[in-house]
């Protein structure tokens, strides 16, 4: 059987693009789980610091980033033996040390900046966040760009419009998007 070079270059067509969408459904699988532990821990940080005063904050963020930094490490080391999620995660980009940029900036900023209201120190992760997930996904995973974008929005939002709640509104905007955004994304 002979087929014509037409025929055979949509045929290798076809296959770059399931291989493709095969790479950022494993993309997606991968970050679902972290997604889904971020969020709880902002619930948790959140809530609680809706219930403490600022002087407070230091002692629940610090051990719950501890966990989530953990948790992270534990999801990055158990995908390591699957050679697809590592070749995965360097074809879209990804990495743990991406993860570590954003954490120095965000402390670089609170270092330089150091915002005196409270409301920046609550807003300011959001749209840190958001604005992390919207440059991972722009590239080749739209969902996670799409969560990002909600996140910068909804985080706007709430500082300008639910200050007197903004920790309660993180909670639920931050932590619950994330886990919400964790489980859509591993549907998929």
């Amino acid at each position: 059987m002979n087929i014509s070079r037409t025929e055979a270059e949509a045929a290798l067509s076809d296959i770059e693009q399931a291989a493709a969408r095969t790479c950022v459904q494993r993309s997606y699988r991968f970050a679902a789980p972290i997604l889904i532990l971020w969020g709880v821990i902002w619930v948790i940080g959140y809530a609680v610091l809706g219930l403490k005063p600022d002087r407070w904050w230091s002692l629940v963020w610090v051990p719950l980033d501890l966990i989530g930094i953990a948790g992270t490490l534990m999801v990055v080391r158990r995908s390591r033996g699957d050679a697809s999620t590592r070749s995965t995660r360097r074809q879209n980009g990804f990495s743990p040390l991406h993860m570590l940029a954003i954490v120095f900036m965000l402390i670089a900023s609170f270092v330089i900046f150091g915002p005196s209201k409270p409301a920046v120190y609550l807003a300011y992760p959001g749209l840190l966040c958001g604005f992390s997930y919207m440059m991972f996904g722009i590239a080749r995973m739209p969902r996670l760009a799409w969560i990002g974008a909600a996140m910068c929005v909804l985080t706007l939002a709430g500082f300008f419009y639910a200050k007197d709640i903004l920790a309660f509104w993180m909670a639920a905007i931050g932590g619950g998007g994330l886990i919400l955004g964790g489980l859509w994304l591993r549907k998929l």
